[in-house]
C-alpha cells in the first residue's frame, strides 16, 4: 500500500516513494533469508555433532514432504541432555 505523506502527486516523488520501499521490502527479505541461513547452518552442525548425516535426512525430509502432500512426520525431539533424534522414534 503506498502511504503519502505530502500532496505532491508528481511522477517523480511517486518513483522516489516506490524506490524507497522496495529498498525496504528489499533489506527486510535479506535480513529473513540470512536468518533462514543460520538456522539451517545451526541444525547441520547439530546433526554433524549428533554422528548423523544432514544431507541424507534432509532428503529424507524432502521425500517424505512429497509422498505425504508437504505435511512432514518427520521432525526433531529435543530432550534435555541428549541429542536430537527422530521425532518417530522411541527416544
Amino acid at each position: 500500500m503506498i502511504m503519502m505523506m505530502s500532496t505532491d502527486f508528481s511522477l517523480p516523488s511517486l518513483m522516489l516513494l516506490l524506490v524507497h520501499q522496495v529498498a525496504r521490502k528489499a533489506a527486510l527479505y535479506r535480513q529473513l533469508q540470512k536468518q533462514k541461513q543460520e538456522v539451517q547452518e545451526k541444525e547441520f552442525q547439530d546433526l554433524i555433532e549428533c554422528g548423523l548425516n544432514p544431507y541424507e535426512i534432509s532428503r529424507r525430509k524432502d521425500i517424505e514432504d512429497k509422498v505425504r502432500g508437504g505435511e512432514s512426520l518427520l521432525g526433531w525431539c529435543c530432550r534435555v541432555g541428549e541429542c536430537l533424534c527422530w521425532a518417530g522414534s522411541n527416544c
